[in-house]
């Protein structure tokens, strides 16, 4: 019963991660766009 509700979590998490990576490389360059052009 535990190892389901863990895998279900671990999938989860991985299939958001992605998600969440693109968001934070757009931040990241947004932030040295703005940065480096004023």
């Amino acid at each position: 019963m535990l190892n389901k509700i863990l895998s279900a979590i671990v999938n989860n998490v991985r299939e958001h991660l992605v998600l969440y990576i693109c968001l934070w490389l757009v931040l990241l360059a947004l932030d040295v766009y703005f940065f480096f052009i004023p």
